[in-house]
């Protein structure tokens, strides 16, 4: 009788730091609950109860991004938030020269309100349907109606751009923001634009 083969042990995958990130904000949402006073235990119970979860679920579903963001948590049940009527995201400015990279949008978000923002890495000029967009993080206050999302951009692709050598002038990036709320995100909002270079004469940025 043959003998079988014993099978190579699969390695598991590396967690990614984004995932080992979201797993240490769950554990700061539970050891936050734990700290929580008996009756703020009980309001939390009470707002769970109508939404067919318990108090904890909830707690932790509610502030779980709060961590994830750095923003400080909720000790009680928000209240309901409504979606940004407007339009945020209004133009994608996006340059490369000499090596340096900005990335900047002009946007109107509304007071009080949370963003956060998505984004491609560079790609084919020629695509017109959004790739892949990995989350950046929140979306930096605006300076004079402009979010720089340099620093963002280059910590999330950096790597990859330096490892393939992309020569990023010409290619395409793709971005999107959306509001966080406590109860759900909203829909994306979209837009994308090719990389110039500013001494190479103005280049029409592409509205969604």
């Amino acid at each position: 009788m043959a003998r079988k083969q014993s099978q190579p042990l699969r390695r598991r995958k590396a967690r990614s730091h984004d995932q080992q990130r979201w797993n240490h904000s769950m554990k700061l949402a539970a050891d936050a609950w734990n700290r929580l006073t008996d009756l703020q235990h009980l309001t939390w119970h009470s707002a769970g109860k109508s939404r067919r979860t318990t108090g904890r679920s909830y707690f932790i579903r509610i502030n779980l991004s709060r961590f994830y963001n750095g923003e400080e948590i909720l000790l009680c049940p928000p209240p309901s938030e409504v979606p940004c009527a407007q339009r945020v995201l209004q133009w994608l400015l996006i340059t490369e020269h000499r090596g340096r990279l900005s990335v900047k949008l002009e946007v109107t978000p509304t007071p009080g309100a949370r963003f956060t923002v998505w984004a491609s890495r560079p790609c084919n000029p020629g695509r017109s349907a959004c790739p892949k967009c990995p989350r950046l993080g929140p979306l930096p206050p605006p300076i004079n109606g402009w979010s720089d999302i340099t620093s963002l951009y280059v910590r999330k692709h950096g790597a990859y751009i330096r490892a393939q050598r992309l020569a990023l002038a010409g290619m395409r990036v793709f971005v999107r923001v959306r509001q966080e709320m406590d109860q759900g995100p909203s829909l994306f909002q979209s837009i994308n634009a090719r990389v110039s270079d500013p001494q190479a004469g103005p280049r029409p940025l592409k509205k969604p």
